[in-house]
C-alpha cells in the first residue's frame, strides 16, 4: 500500500489539510484544490425554457460556480454564482436542488431552473460535503468534516435537518472521522461513507436507522480506496471508489452489518490511483445512464476536465462526453414537473 499524506478538505483559511498516513492502509489522495482566487461577482442566469426541462447540476469548486446542463443532451442552460466552495448536490422530491458550499458552511436550496436561492441552512459544525434528502419526511443529512464547536477541529458528523429547516441535530459514529458522502433508501434509512481516523487510515462506511441514534458500522466484501458519492439505485446501495482504477461504482446489497458486492460499473477515462490526475467525486444515476464529472487536477494542457455518460450498469467507456472545467466535483439531476 502507499503511505503518504491524505489530503481532505480543512477550513475557509486552510482550504486543504495534510495529514499524515504513513504506512497506513490508506491509498494515497489527491490533493483538491481550494476556493477560486478571484470572487466571481457575475450573476447568476438561466435560458428561458430551462425549466421545463429536466437539469444537470455540475459543482465547480475552482470558480465557485454551479452549472446547469439540459439531461440528457448536455447543453448549457444555466450558470450559479455567489459560492464560495460548491461542493456535494442532492434533490428533493419537489425536484429543488440543495448544494453543500464547503467554505461558507452551509447548504442552499435553489428551485429547479431557478436563479435565486430559496433556502439557506447553516453547518455551525464544520464544512459539508455531501448531502441527501428522505423524500416521506423531507429531512435533509448533510455530512461534514470538522466539528469546530467544542474544542477547534475535532471528528465530523452527519446532520439531519428536520424538513429541511430550522436546527440540526447532529449525529457522531465512533468509527468515522472525516465524513464524505450520503444517500437515503427508500426505507428512510441513511448511509455514509467517510475515514476512520485523522491518520486517513480505512475507508469506513455506516447506515444511521430510520429513527434510530446510533450507527450500524458495516463492513464491504470489496476493498474501497477512497470514499465518494453514493446513491441508492431503488435496490441496491451505489458506493464510488474515488481512486481505484479506474473510478468506480459498485452496487451493494447490506444485510445486518454486511455488505455483499452486486455489480460494478467502472468509469474508464477517471484514472483513480492509477495516475492521480483525474477521478470522479460524485455522481447522479438517471435510468440506464450514470453521469460522472471527471475531475481533472491539473490545468489544460495536461488536465482537461469533462462530464463523462455511462450506461449504468455496464460502465466501461462513456457513451458522451461534455466539456468542462477542470476542478467539477458534484452531480445531481433535477427532473422538471409534469
Amino acid at each position: 500500500m502507499n503511505s503518504g499524506k491524505v489530503i481532505r478538505y480543512a477550513s475557509s483559511l486552510l482550504a486543504i489539510s495534510l495529514l499524515a498516513a504513513c504506512g497506513s492502509g490508506m491509498t494515497q489522495a489527491p490533493a483538491i484544490e481550494g476556493a477560486a482566487a478571484k470572487p466571481d461577482h457575475t450573476r447568476s442566469w438561466m435560458k428561458p425554457g430551462a425549466k421545463s426541462q429536466d437539469l444537470l447540476y455540475v459543482s465547480d469548486i475552482y470558480t465557485g460556480d454551479v452549472y446547469v446542463y439540459s439531461w440528457p443532451k448536455g447543453t448549457l442552460e444555466g450558470q450559479l454564482t455567489g459560492f464560495l466552495q460548491p461542493n456535494g448536490e442532492c434533490v428533493d422530491k419537489a425536484g429543488n436542488i440543495w448544494i453543500a458550499d464547503h467554505t461558507a458552511q452551509d447548504v442552499i436550496e435553489y428551485a429547479h431552473g431557478g436563479t435565486s436561492p430559496i433556502a439557506t441552512l447553516t453547518d455551525a459544525y464544520g464544512y459539508p460535503v455531501g448531502c441527501a434528502v428522505e423524500n416521506k419526511t423531507g429531512n435533509l443529512a448533510l455530512t461534514n468534516q470538522f466539528d469546530q464547536v467544542s474544542s477547534g477541529q475535532t471528528r465530523g458528523g452527519v446532520l439531519i435537518y428536520p424538513h429541511a429547516s430550522g436546527s440540526p441535530t447532529q449525529y457522531q459514529d465512533s468509527a468515522i472521522y472525516f465524513y464524505d458522502f450520503c444517500a437515503y433508501d427508500k426505507h428512510g434509512n441513511l448511509y455514509l461513507d467517510g475515514i476512520n481516523s485523522i491518520s486517513g487510515d480505512q475507508f469506513a462506511f455506516a447506515e444511521l436507522p430510520k429513527g434510530a441514534s446510533t450507527f450500524t458500522n458495516i463492513t464491504l466484501n470489496v476493498f474501497i480506496h477512497y470514499p465518494g458519492g453514493i446513491q441508492w439505485d431503488g435496490g441496491s446501495v451505489d458506493v464510488l471508489d474515488e481512486l481505484s482504477s479506474p473510478s468506480t461504482i459498485s452496487k451493494f446489497s447490506i444485510s445486518g452489518s454486511k455488505g455483499t458486492l452486486e455489480g460494478s460499473t467502472p468509469l474508464d477515462g477517471a484514472n483513480g490511483d492509477s495516475s492521480s490526475l483525474s477521478w470522479v467525486n460524485e455522481f447522479a444515476i438517471s435510468g440506464s445512464k450514470v453521469v460522472a464529472p471527471i475531475y481533472a487536477s491539473n490545468q489544460p494542457p495536461t488536465g482537461y476536465s469533462t462530464i463523462d455518460i455511462y450506461h449504468y450498469p455496464a460502465g466501461g467507456k462513456p457513451i458522451k462526453s461534455i466539456s468542462a472545467n477542470s476542478r467539477i466535483v458534484g452531480a445531481a439531476i433535477s427532473k422538471a414537473k409534469s
